[in-house]
């Protein structure tokens, strides 16, 4: 009887903890399960943001595709421009060496012709280096446009590759749910068994407690009002009766006691098991989630950088096509300009070389005639030297006939003298007044002719002759040196009155020096800025392609980050099969 109570006792201790632990294990599950949904969930919003800031990221690198070829486009035009301007520094250089080299050439200007095949021959080094350069060019936009086509398919590969891999992660996400699913069910069924077995024990256990207490009031009843020994004897049967059915009902209980144990063991350590995947998952999920929003800060960090520098590209852009138009414009003046120039200055060249050459001869002529002319009047004064050396009186050599012969003479070739210089004084004024149009389109190598002075101011000193011719020979010699005093003057007045005009003009010519000085040394700085430019556009290029090696970089470890996950699921979808495998 003792034996038995102590049976039951223990039988209705362990029946009352059995269910606390499924209500534990219940409630851990239930925890588990919510955590497990709320990081799944956390993981959705987070993948959705990745997929969303990889869009945006390919729409900002197509972005920055176009402003590259915006770029190539402005660096085509800028080469060109380069070029034009190159070309239009040789010519202005050309011509400053022209204007140098004119400034020594002799009146024919013979040596034009070689200046001008030697700037010829500068221009056609200068176009052929240009094309040279131009050529190199067009292979390192080739270059860049095959290393710009290899790194779009490589991108495409790793996108597909990215996508092939999120559909791989999505399925393996389906299995592991349908994993979860049926072990919950696994869990739910065995709970199921342990709750009915315990519900069959508490039957048994009432059975049990019922029969012992009909014993009991039988040995009462029996001792009250002593029986027969009949009665003993289905007593003594019924008593085996009811040990035989103790033992089996107490083998039973045992037989279901390891049963129960076996069941908890097992849920025990599936419940470690568990808790120790859903730990190690629920730290590798938060690296994940780590992971993901640091790789979404940095994709927003470098989207607003992208953007921004898709700004300031922009803004570069506007002010490159500016400065691109101003410097166009500025090439067509200068161009046009020195068109100008050069035809005008052509012009000037063979006008002046046929001026020079007909004013030569003239000056050549009249020089032989006035020569003449002095060689006469010297060969008549010497011969009335003499006869006023032989001794002759005044009034003999007035009434003679042959000084009054010679004297005619000398009138006679005096007045030629003065129409010769009145004519030549009139066209040197013909030509002043022509060329007083024309000062500033004038060229530095004008011929100088030597003028003599006019008639009219020789008038008087005809009228002293002709009147000392009347007189003493005394009086004559006076008045000549008196006219040769004059016309030194005259000839001193008239020559300063030319140096004038020449340093007017080399004044003239030093002012359009300066001004081609100053404007060439305005295209030599807008030359320097372009140059400066050019600089600053190739460092941006670089820093693009290293941010585009970065990029790489980043796609790469992602991937990488991605293969991690794939195989760490792939274990725990292995583990769990083998789990199931072993429950089964």
């Amino acid at each position: 009887m003792t034996d038995s109570i102590i049976a039951r006792h223990t039988q209705m201790n362990a029946g009352a903890l059995l269910p606390a632990s499924a209500e534990e294990l219940a409630l851990k599950y239930q925890t588990l399960f919510q955590e497990y949904s709320r990081l799944k969930a956390k993981h959705t919003v987070l993948k959705k943001a990745v997929k969303k800031e990889r869009t945006e990221n390919a729409s900002l690198q197509g972005n920055v595709k176009e402003k590259e070829k915006e770029l190539r486009k402005l660096q085509g035009q800028l080469d060109v421009l380069a070029f034009h301007n190159e070309r239009l520094s040789k010519r202005i250089e050309a011509v400053q060496e022209l204007d140098t080299k004119e400034s020594h050439f002799s009146l024919l200007g013979g040596t034009i012709k070689k200046a001008l095949e030697k700037s010829t021959q500068a221009l056609d080094a200068a176009s052929t280096d240009l094309a040279k350069k131009i050529e190199e060019n067009e292979e390192l936009h080739a270059e860049l446009s095959e290393i710009n086509h290899i790194y779009t398919a490589n991108v495409k590969e790793l996108y597909a590759q990215i996508t092939t891999l999120e559909k791989r992660i999505g399925e393996l996400q389906d299995e592991r749910a349908l994993l979860h699913s049926e072990n919950s069910n696994q869990s739910s069924v065995l709970v199921k068994e342990k709750a009915d077995l315990e519900k069959e024990i508490d039957r048994l256990q009432d059975e049990l407690s019922t029969k012992a207490r009909l014993v009991d009031e039988y040995q009462q009843d029996t001792s009250k009002e002593e029986q027969s020994a009949a009665d003993l004897a289905t007593i003594t049967q019924l008593k085996t009766d009811l040990f035989n059915q103790s033992t089996t009902n107490e083998q039973h209980i045992k037989d279901l006691e390891k049963t129960i144990a076996n069941l908890n063991a097992t849920i025990q350590q599936l419940s470690e098991q568990q808790t120790e995947v859903t730990s190690a998952r629920t730290a590798k999920l938060e690296q994940e989630v780590a992971e993901l929003e640091a790789t979404a800060t940095q994709l927003r960090q470098e989207t607003s950088a992208a953007s921004e520098r898709a700004e300031t590209l922009e803004k570069e852009i506007a002010d490159l096509q500016q400065t691109n138009t101003l410097l166009q414009q500025a090439n067509d003046t200068l161009a046009f300009e020195k068109d100008a120039l050069i035809k005008n200055n052509t012009s000037l060249r063979i006008e002046t070389t046929g001026v020079v050459d007909q004013l030569t001869k003239e000056v050549q002529d009249k020089k032989q005639l006035l020569d003449d002319m002095e060689a006469k009047i010297g060969r008549l004064e010497s011969q009335l030297d003499e006869q006023v050396s032989a001794g002759r009186s005044v009034s003999g050599l007035l009434l003679s006939p042959l000084y009054l012969n010679q004297q005619h003479q000398l009138v006679a070739l005096r007045d030629q003298v003065a129409s010769y210089e009145q004519a030549s004084t009139k066209d040197s004024k013909e030509n002043g007044n022509g060329s007083g149009d024309d000062d500033e389109e004038e060229d530095d190598d004008e011929p100088f002719i030597y003028p003599v002075p006019s008639a009219q101011d020789d008038t008087p000193t005809t009228t002293t002759l002709e009147a000392t011719g009347n007189h003493a020979t005394q009086d004559d010699g006076e008045a000549l040196e008196t006219l040769i005093q004059e016309r030194e003057i005259k000839l001193k007045q008239y020559y300063e009155s030319q140096m004038e005009q020449l340093t007017e003009e080399l004044q003239m010519a030093d002012s359009k020096a300066e001004r081609f000085s100053s404007m060439v040394d305005t295209l030599r700085e807008k030359l320097i800025k372009e140059e400066d430019e050019k600089k600053t556009l190739n460092e941006k290029i670089a820093q693009l392609k290293d941010q585009i090696v970065k990029e790489q970089e980043l796609l790469s470890t992602t991937e990488s980050s991605y293969q991690k996950q794939l195989d760490v699921l792939t274990e725990y979808t292995s583990v769990l099969q083998m789990q199931v495998n072993k429950s089964t």
